[in-house]
C-alpha cells in the first residue's frame, strides 16, 4: 500500500500543475488535495495488474471512462463495461494477450445513481421543498458565520450546535453535480507534463487525464457557477464537516477556496477504521488536509487528530432493545471494485461464514433470527436474499429499509458480521453486542489490537462464526445478566473511551473544540 500512495502523491502533485495551467488559476498543492485527494487514490487502485490469456473487448464512440464526479466513479468502478473498457486499454498498452472486439454503445451506463433518482418525480419534489425552506434560512444568514454541513450528528443535536455557534440551523447539503459531457478530442490533446516512466507508473500518468471527472476538466467552470448559486458564506468563521469532504463536488471547491483565504477547515471522524486499522486512506486525507481532524475519541498530536466523541449517536445515552427479542444478524454488501484487490473470493467468504453462524445456532433461536441486509445490496450482483433463501429459507430478512434503530429496539442480541460502524455505535450506546469477522485483528494497527483483545476477553468479539454462535447460546436465557457483568462492561466502556466515547454534553464538547480550531488557524494566519 506505500506504492500506491506514494503513486497518488506523485499524480496529485503532477495533475495540480496540469489543472492550475489548464484552467489558468494558480491553486496551491492542498486546493487540488481537498477537491481531488480521494478520488486520486481511488483511481490508483483501480489501476491494478491482470494476468489473462485473451479476451474479447467492447468498442464503441460512447465508451468513454470519465465519470461525471467522484460518485459517479464509485459505481463506474462496478460497471461491467466500464471495467471491459479499462481492462482493455491496460492490455492495449502494457501487454500481449491476444484481442476480439466487439462494438457496442454503452450509452449512460454507469452515470451517477443520484442523477438517476432525481428524475424521479417525487423525489423531485422533496428536494425542491428542501431547497425553497434552506433559501428561506438563508435570508438570515451572517456572511462571517461558521459554517457546518454533514456532521454526522443527530438532526436535533446538528441543530443545537449551530445555535451554540451563533447561527440559524440551514438544511444545507452539497448539491448533486450537473453532467457535463466529455469532450474526447480535448483530452487526447491535452497532456500531463512530466518526466517519463516506464511500466505500471508511467501507465497510470498516461491514463490519468482518461478517467479524471468531467467536472474537475470540461465542467469546472460549470461547477464553479454551483458554487456560487450555493449562497453560503462569503467569509465564514470556520468550516466543518464530517461526510461531504470526499463526494461533495460544490462542497469541496468551494471550502478549498475559502481555505486559501485562510478560513479554518475542521473534518470530524466519518465512521470505523480510523485510528484502528493499518491502512485506511480516507483517514490519511482528512488528516493532510484539515487544520485539525476530530476523533471519537483516540488522539494523535503529531497529526492534528483530536479526541472528540462518536457523532453519530451523540446525545443518546442508552439504546433501546429488548430482552425477550430475537437476534439481529448485521451484514454489509460487496464492496465497489476500486479497491487494489478483487473483493469477490473475500466475500463468497464471507457470505459462507455468515450462513455457518445460522446453521450453529440452536433451531429454536434461529427461528427468531432476522437478517439485515445492506441496504445496497439490490445495487450489487451478488443477490444475497437470493443465497439467504436457498440455503437458510426460515429465517427472515431484511431489506435494510427498515430503520436500524427499530430493528435493535426489537432485539436481545445484535451480532455484527464485519468491523464496522454499527459495533461502535451499539457498544457506545450499550447495547447487548457481539462481532465477529474473517481474518481476525491482522488488519489493525498494533496500538488498536489491545482494545478489541479487550472485547474478545468479554466475548464480544469472535474470530469465527461458530464461537459467535456458541456465545449467544450460552448467554440467550439471561443476555442482560452477561452484558451487564463487570467484565463486560468494564471492557466496552474501555474500548468505548479510545473508539467511541460519549460525552454528557456533545454539543457544548464540539462547540469548543471548533471555536478552539478557529482560534489558532487565525492566529497562524
Amino acid at each position: 500500500m506505500a506504492d500506491i500512495d506514494a503513486l497518488s502523491r506523485d499524480l496529485l502533485i503532477e495533475l495540480a500543475e496540469f489543472l492550475n495551467h489548464f484552467h489558468g488559476i494558480r491553486k496551491s498543492p492542498r486546493f487540488w488535495r481537498i477537491l481531488l485527494g480521494h478520488w486520486i487514490h481511488r483511481y490508483t487502485c483501480v489501476l491494478e495488474d491482470h494476468q489473462i490469456s485473451s479476451t474479447v473487448l467492447f468498442t464503441g464512440s460512447s465508451l468513454h471512462l470519465a465519470a461525471a464526479d467522484t460518485v459517479s466513479f464509485i459505481w463506474a468502478c462496478d460497471d461491467d463495461v466500464w471495467n471491459n473498457v479499462l481492462i482493455g486499454t491496460i492490455l492495449q498498452r502494457m501487454s500481449r494477450v491476444p484481442l476480439e472486439y466487439r462494438s457496442i454503445e454503452a450509452g449512460q451506463a454507469f452515470a451517477n445513481p443520484d442523477l438517476r433518482h432525481a428524475s424521479n418525480p417525487t423525489t423531485r419534489g422533496w428536494r425542491r421543498l428542501y431547497d425553497i425552506a434552506d433559501g428561506a434560512l438563508g435570508l438570515l444568514q451572517r456572511d462571517d458565520e461558521a459554517f457546518v454541513i454533514a456532521s454526522y450528528l443527530p438532526r436535533v443535536q446538528a441543530a443545537m450546535l449551530s445555535m451554540r455557534l451563533g447561527y440559524i440551523p440551514r438544511l444545507r447539503r452539497s448539491p448533486a453535480v450537473r453532467p457535463i459531457p466529455v469532450d474526447a478530442n480535448l483530452r487526447s490533446v491535452s497532456r500531463l507534463a512530466f518526466e517519463r516512466r516506464e511500466g505500471f507508473t508511467g501507465f497510470a500518468h498516461d491514463m490519468l487525464l482518461q478517467l479524471l471527472p468531467t467536472c474537475f476538466l470540461e465542467g469546472f467552470n460549470s461547477l464553479k457557477l454551483q458554487v456560487e448559486e450555493a449562497d453560503w458564506p462569503g467569509t465564514p468563521r470556520l468550516i466543518f464537516t464530517s461526510n461531504s469532504f470526499d463526494t461533495g463536488e460544490v462542497f469541496k471547491l468551494w471550502a478549498a477556496e475559502k481555505v486559501e483565504g485562510g478560513c479554518p477547515y475542521i473534518i470530524g471522524q466519518h465512521g470505523n477504521n480510523y485510528g484502528a486499522a493499518r491502512y485506511c486512506p480516507s483517514e490519511t486525507e482528512c488528516v493532510e488536509t484539515a487544520d485539525a481532524f476530530l476523533t471519537w475519541g483516540w488522539q494523535d498530536h503529531k497529526r492534528r487528530c483530536e479526541p472528540a466523541f462518536i457523532l453519530k449517536t451523540a446525545g443518546r445515552s442508552q439504546g433501546r432493545w429488548n430482552p425477550r427479542g430475537g437476534v439481529l444478524l448485521i451484514e454489509t454488501c460487496l464492496p465497489h471494485l476500486h479497491s487494489a484487490w478483487d473483493p469477490y473470493p473475500e466475500f463468497a467468504m464471507y457470505q459462507e461464514e455468515q450462513f455457518q453462524f445460522a446453521e450453529r445456532l440452536p433451531e429454536a433461536i434461529r427461528r427468531v433470527m432476522t437478517v439485515r441486509l445492506h441496504a445496497e445490496y439490490k445495487r450489487h450482483p451478488w443477490r444475497e436474499d437470493e443465497r439467504w433463501r436457498r440455503r437458510q429459507p426460515e429465517v427472515a430478512l431484511d431489506d435494510g429499509t427498515t430503520p436500524i434503530l427499530a430493528l435493535i429496539s426489537k432485539s436481545r442480541l445484535v451480532v455484527h458480521s464485519y468491523d464496522s460502524t454499527g459495533i461502535l455505535e451499539t457498544l457506545s450506546l450499550n447495547i447487548p453486542t457481539l462481532c465477529f469477522w474473517n481474518g481476525g485483528l491482522a488488519h489493525l494497527r498494533d496500538c488498536a489490537i489491545p482494545f478489541y483483545e479487550l472485547l474478545a476477553a468479554a466475548g464480544i468479539f469472535h474470530h469465527t462464526p461458530q464461537s459467535a454462535a456458541e456465545k449467544v447460546a450460552a448467554v440467550w436465557n439471561d443476555v442482560g445478566a452477561w452484558w451487564r457483568s463487570e467484565v463486560v462492561q468494564r471492557s466496552r466502556q474501555s474500548f468505548c473511551e479510545q473508539y467511541a466515547r460519549t460525552r454528557p454534553r456533545p454539543v457544548r464538547t464540539l462547540s469548543r473544540l471548533l471555536l478552539a480550531h478557529s482560534s489558532s488557524v487565525a492566529r497562524r494566519h
